[in-house]
């Protein structure tokens, strides 16, 4: 008994984007969304995206974790930058919420903006989340190990890979730590984990990414981040050594300024090209909630610096001393903002 089928051949007009056995860039192929599925670029790229996504579930998973669902529209500005999306509904969308510096700030200007926070959809300002962090932190004082993997937004004007306006970020949280090596080999088990993983089950698509895409060398970075240990360093100690090193850069290197992106692949490159841990920074340049060192000067916390990205992930301590807590809550104007 057989079976029998019509094969339709669908002729495409000459405004067809993509040409048969043709190669074309990603910001081309970007411009036509509802197409990029179908070129062999895009297809693996999200593969390998859904392939790691599993992996980063599972590996927490396995560890114990929670996944948890944090907001989306939440009135927590949880970096404190500023670099939020004011969220509003679209029939208010007239009213301007005016944010003035602190030098022209006047009880006309507050005024104001209570005026249109009392007005507002919500009873006060909105925001898309820039982070679950601060959901993630109550969760865990009851559940002791959680995470999310949520959209993020950030209103950075910046048209660069490295800010983007809406991405997807893993947090994740869990009590009972009093090391920062802890959080660290956490984040170190998970990127290996994920990668070793996404390369062995994924050969086909991972072979094509890197003969089709990848620049040269990265395929033997990945390989050099599976087989070493991830360097760790004080930022101290990076400063110290960029400083030594006088290289021409766009901005001189300073204590208790930010790593540049040119400072940071200069530290990935003096340790020879594998991923650093930049521990213990300048506690001006960090949120209130991070552990004070004993020096007074710096916070338990690290960035983790990768080959060719630069930051790809950050952790902290929790400040948990009740005084010290409050005292930077004083100064960053936040005392009367957090309570029971």
């Amino acid at each position: 008994m057989g079976n029998e089928f019509e094969l339709a051949l669908l002729w495409l007009q000459g405004s067809y984007p993509f040409k048969p056995r043709k190669r074309y860039s990603t910001d081309y192929t970007r411009q036509f969304l509802h197409l990029r599925q179908r070129t062999n670029s895009f297809s693996a790229l999200l593969r390998l995206r859904n392939a790691a996504t599993r992996e980063m579930h599972d590996f927490y998973q396995k560890l114990g974790f929670i996944q948890v669902h944090t907001p989306i529209l939440t009135t927590n500005d949880c970096e404190g930058a500023g670099d939020v999306f004011h969220v509003l509904p679209a029939k208010q969308q007239g009213h301007q919420h005016l944010h003035e510096s602190e030098h022209e700030q006047s009880k006309e200007a507050e005024e104001r903006n209570r005026q249109v926070d009392e007005e507002a959809f919500f009873g006060k300002s909105t925001y898309l989340t820039v982070s679950g962090q601060l959901h993630l932190e109550a969760l865990a004082s009851g559940m002791a190990r959680v995470y999310t993997f949520n959209p993020a937004f950030r209103a950075e004007n910046s048209q660069g890979r490295r800010h983007l306006a809406e991405f997807y970020m893993l947090d994740a949280e869990f009590a009972f730590v009093s090391s920062l090596d802890d959080v660290m080999q956490n984040v170190e088990d998970l990127v290996k984990t994920t990668t070793r993983n996404l390369l062995e089950k994924n050969q086909e698509d991972f072979d094509f990414y890197m003969k089709r895409i990848a620049s040269k060398g990265h395929e033997e970075s990945l390989h050099r981040t599976l087989d070493t240990q991830f360097a760790r360093v004080t930022y101290t100690e990076a400063i110290e050594m960029l400083a030594k090193r006088n290289e021409v850069t766009h901005c001189k290197p300073q204590w208790g300024h930010d790593l540049s992106k040119e400072h940071e692949q200069l530290v990935v490159k003096h340790y020879g090209g594998v991923p650093v841990f930049v521990t213990d920074w300048p506690k001006s340049i960090k949120p209130f909630y991070m552990r004070g060192n004993d020096d007074k000067k710096t916070v338990a916390c690290f960035d983790l610096l990768v080959p060719k990205v630069g930051e790809l992930c950050g952790g902290s301590l929790r400040e948990e001393r009740l005084r010290l807590l409050e005292t930077s809550l004083k100064k960053a104007g936040l005392a009367d903002t957090l309570s029971w």
